[in-house]
């Protein structure tokens, strides 16, 4: 990847994967002016991306029994409100856009409690399916760059 059409994320040292800076919002009419900055596990591994209860809460967005549905991870099945939240990642030095995804609410949270800080899951459909990623575990950086669409920025290390 050339450094014109790529973006550095720089990964943390202690988690167990690498992560992103997050800004999330509640597309709808209860979102207005609520923000939930977080920090956002990329897994490359995850179908979906996933919003912790936590968050959901904060941001106002109704978790609908209509909205429930089955859903499978690693740990298995389990039931999920389905809902869209709106998406920015600090990319490159600069927050980036990423849209509106949607994501599963996971009903199987052990702690409600925002301080347990359960994390956003960035997964294949909502943002690997917009971005080409490269991890590098030794530098701690992770090189992303938009899918089929103009340079998003400069490289950042």
């Amino acid at each position: 990847m050339g450094a014109r059409s790529t973006l550095g994320v720089a990964m943390t040292t202690t988690a167990l994967a690498p992560t992103v800076s997050i800004n999330v919002r509640n597309p709808g009419p209860m979102g207005v002016g609520k923000v939930v900055q977080a920090r956002g596990v990329m897994d490359t591994g995850a179908n979906v991306s996933a919003v912790p209860m936590w968050a959901a809460r904060r941001l106002g967005i109704a978790l609908n029994k209509e909205s429930k549905q089955p859903a499978f991870g690693a740990s298995g099945t389990f039931e999920a409100y389905r809902v869209k939240i709106n998406v920015e990642a600090k990319m490159g030095g600069r927050w980036v856009d990423v849209g509106t995804v949607e994501a599963p609410v996971p009903d199987t949270e052990p702690s409600r409690d925002p301080a347990s800080r359960v994390p956003f899951l960035l997964g294949r459909i909502g943002f690997f399916d917009k971005y080409s990623a490269c991890f590098d575990e030794a530098e701690k950086v992770a090189w992303l760059r938009r899918v089929g669409g103009s340079p998003v920025g400069a490289a950042a290390r």
